[in-house]
């Protein structure tokens, strides 16, 4: 009778604590141990269970068992919460990037069902933050055609003409009593005029607001695709100039250069709306109409700048 050994997969030795178990594979104790376990072993054709080759049986010890077992479920479980978590962060950020879409693109559904005089129906108009405002701010200055209109398209606000126009209503009440008090500093009767901050409101918020509600009505008669905040943002966002010449403005006084930089300005804001705003006017206007609202922009302008000059700049008796 051949006696050779079966290098079958099963072990015929197991521990006494094993309940119930009688086999158990090669592959199984190197999976739960860590230990490559050979084979050798295994019943003869007869059936018998001769001892191994080697002289020191595999002993097996329950604790290194359940200690492997325990940190194979341990990683396995692991690996589980780390695939559940990135699920997670990656259905937030669809969530998420579909919500901006929609606040970028329209009102969102609890915008459309508040009411008009409510301020969340005007939510929208504010999704902006303070990094964005300054590149529109920036592209509000650079002469590049539709470059403003480009960063503004998608998402057209109200915070960053807000405060443009709020901060220079206050800007130009402050320098004109500043120049006032640096004509008239060895006048001891000098004090503030009061009534500059009322003129100053009622003429920023006047030509910042009404100027492209009129523009956009005129546009829209036309069948024009242009939204009112679309037109407030791109009328807007270049008067900042008219801000950042107040410091030369305030240092030169009422030398020649401080007297025409108001229309210095005024005239490349006009440049600025020509590559913006005149693309995006409505092709229904006929030929000399979009000149015409052009020119009348640009004539706006220049009372406006000549409006600052007088009424702010300029140093009276």
């Amino acid at each position: 009778m051949d006696n050779t050994r079966d290098t079958g997969p099963t072990l015929p030795y197991l521990p006494s604590n094993l309940h119930g178990m009688e086999e158990i594979h090669p592959s199984e104790v190197a999976a739960l141990t860590g230990l490559a376990v050979s084979p050798s072993i295994g019943p003869a054709s007869d059936g018998s269970h001769p001892q191994p080759q080697s002289k020191e049986l595999l002993k097996f010890h329950d604790d290194d068992i359940v200690k492997a077992a325990g940190e194979m479920t341990g990683a396995a479980f692991g690996r589980l919460d780390a695939a559940a978590r990135q699920q997670q962060a990656d259905d937030a950020s669809d969530k998420g990037g579909s919500a901006t879409t929609s606040l970028l693109n329209d009102k969102s559904d609890d915008t459309n069902s508040a009411p008009f005089y409510s301020v969340q129906y005007y939510r929208y108009l504010f999704n902006v933050d303070t990094t964005e405002v300054l590149w529109r701010l920036a592209s509000g200055l650079m002469p590049i055609k539709n470059m403003l209109f480009s960063r503004i398209a998608e998402n057209p606000d109200l915070y960053g003409p807000f405060w443009i126009t709020t901060t220079a209503v206050f800007l130009f009440a402050i320098t004109a009593n500043i120049i006032s008090w640096a004509a008239h500093a060895a006048d001891p009767d000098w004090d503030y005029d009061f009534s500059r901050l009322t003129l100053s409101a009622a003429l920023f918020y006047g030509f910042n607001f009404l100027v492209p509600a009129g523009i956009y009505l005129l546009n829209n008669w036309y069948s024009g695709s242009l939204s009112l905040a679309q037109t407030v943002d791109l009328y807007n966002y270049p008067m900042v100039l008219f801000l950042l010449f107040l410091v030369p403005e305030i240092v030169l006084m009422n030398q020649l250069v401080a007297q025409l930089l108001p229309y210095l300005t005024s005239a490349y804001i006009s440049l600025i709306l020509f590559l913006n705003l005149y693309p995006q006017l409505s092709n229904g206007m006929v030929h000399p109409v979009k000149e015409f609202v052009m020119g009348g922009i640009c004539l706006t302008l220049l009372l406006y700048a000549l409006l600052l000059r007088e009424s702010f700049l300029s140093i009276s008796d």
